[in-house]
């Protein structure tokens, strides 16, 4: 999962009266080119974010625009959201939307930052825009911060939790312990007058493969110290405890083998 959120200083609404020497200079290119990056990277699940300015017509129209007021802040602050494999956010806890006031030197202020600015003038806002100012405008509302975190966090971990309960291929899903085994051969001595070489999945009884208790699935693959690799692709009776009957192709093999207690790895 990507979620960025690229510098909007060359892009937003905000600072149109400077776009014409933005464009010039080739500062607001190269802001262009940086947010496209991320519209292009392969991860499945994206999330870029930015407030209102050119990208709505250079790109494409967001997917969300949200406002910190639908995540408990009292702040208006129109933020777009352009997603990609990622559901729109729901608003956790909405509040008033607060006033918006504009300064004498003609700076909008909103929310948290309104008493201040009407009653102190604040110096904190009108910095100079070289200064700490554009940090101060530019941080992310914890509201938005933590709305993505939870609801989008989720995502992340069910599939964790999918990869943990089913791994790759080839991997051991369980530690190796003891288990019973047995060897059998595919004729009547072993399988009964009714023997007729096939196997509880279809398969034909050759080669290195076990019959297993019926919880197991057929197609679980075994390594058995002795033995080697087997796919469990027959069963046993039932009333038989829990164990492992290996194939062998004579009775005279079988019989050898007799009852073992070894350490089988099961892998899924």
């Amino acid at each position: 999962m990507l979620i960025a959120f690229p510098p909007c200083t060359h892009l937003a609404n905000s600072g149109a009266r400077w776009f014409a020497q933005k464009r010039k200079d080739g500062r607001q290119q190269q802001g262009i080119d940086f947010f496209m990056l991320f519209t292009k990277s392969p991860v499945s699940r994206v999330c870029i974010e930015n407030p209102r300015g050119i990208i709505s017509r250079i790109y494409r129209k967001p997917d969300q625009v949200i406002q910190p007021y639908h995540f408990g802040h009292e702040v208006q602050k129109s933020t777009c959201l352009w997603l990609k494999g990622l559901s729109p956010l729901r608003a956790t806890k909405i509040v008033d939307r607060g006033m918006i006031y504009v300064d004498p030197r003609g700076h909008k202020h909103g929310g948290e930052f309104t008493n201040r600015a009407k009653n102190e003038y604040s110096p904190l806002m009108l910095l100079p825009a070289n200064r700490e100012r554009w940090k101060i405008r530019s941080r992310t509302f914890p509201g938005i911060a933590k709305a993505m975190a939870e609801q989008w966090g989720r995502i992340l971990l069910c599939l964790l939790m999918v990869l943990l309960l089913v791994s790759a291929p080839g991997e051991s899903a369980e530690k190796p312990r003891l288990w019973l085994t047995t060897g059998y051969c595919p004729g009547a001595c072993c399988c009964g007058p009714n023997a007729d070489g096939i196997t509880a999945s279809g398969a034909p009884a050759v080669g290195r493969l076990a019959a297993s208790p019926r919880w197991m699935k057929l197609g679980t693959v075994i390594e058995v110290p002795g033995y080697g690799r087997a796919k469990v692709l027959d069963r046993y009776s039932r009333r038989l405890s829990d164990r492992f009957d290996l194939l062998f192709p004579t009775h005279a093999e079988a019989k050898a083998w007799g009852a073992r207690r070894v350490k089988v790895k099961i892998n899924r």
